[in-house]
C-alpha cells in the first residue's frame, strides 16, 4: 500500500528530519548547535534554503509530472558533474582525467536513458 503524501508535507517532514538528525550529530560531536553569526554563513543559508532546497525540489518534482520518471531520474547523475565544473569554476578544484572519464560515463549513461 503506498502512501500518498502531498508534496509540501513530504518536504517539511524530509527537511525536519534531516535537522533533526543534523542537530543531534552536531550535539554529540560537541560543536553545539549556535551557528557562527558571519555574513558568509547568512549568504550559505539563504543560498541553502532558497536554491538548494526549495528551487531543486520545485524542478524535480515538476519534472516529474512533465517528464516519465526514468528521464527525470537520468538527470539526476548530472548534479555530480554539474558540481565538479561548479567547483572548478569558483573555487580553482583542479580537474583530473578520471573525473572527465566519469563525466564522459555519466553522460553517454544519461544520454541512453534520455534518448526515444
Amino acid at each position: 500500500m503506498a502512501l500518498h503524501i502531498p508534496v509540501l508535507q513530504a518536504l517539511c517532514i524530509q527537511t525536519l528530519t534531516g535537522a533533526v538528525l543534523f542537530g543531534l550529530s552536531a550535539m554529540l560531536a560537541g560543536d553545539g548547535l549556535t551557528p557562527p553569526m558571519t555574513r558568509e554563513f547568512a549568504i550559505g543559508m539563504v543560498w541553502l534554503v532558497l536554491i538548494a532546497t526549495f528551487a531543486t525540489y520545485s524542478v524535480y518534482y515538476t519534472s516529474l509530472r512533465m517528464f516519465p520518471a526514468a528521464k527525470v531520474s537520468a538527470a539526476i547523475y548530472l548534479s555530480p558533474p554539474v558540481t565538479m565544473l561548479w567547483a572548478w569554476a569558483l573555487f580553482a578544484e583542479p580537474l583530473t582525467l578520471t573525473m572527465f572519464a566519469g563525466l564522459g560515463v555519466t553522460l553517454v549513461g544519461v544520454w541512453l536513458t534520455s534518448k526515444a
